[in-house]
């Protein structure tokens, strides 16, 4: 697998909930305390070629 640098990567969290899947949203302390520990705990990042605007479309169910 190909070596990416997350280091300075926006981290998008989402949670399925009764299988819908849903975006998160924290305050910013909270959000920067979170984020670096999440991507320490990442062992894969897997590519899915879309991009953030498309996800965002896709889960407000709006055509991409």
């Amino acid at each position: 697998m190909q070596q990416v640098d997350i280091e300075n990567a926006p981290l998008t969290i989402l949670i399925s909930i009764d299988g819908q899947v849903h975006l998160t949203a924290y305050k910013k302390e909270q959000y920067e305390a979170l984020s670096p520990l999440l991507k320490m705990g990442m062992q894969n990042v897997i590519p899915t070629k879309v991009t953030q605007s498309e996800l965002n479309k896709l889960l407000r169910g709006e055509n991409l």
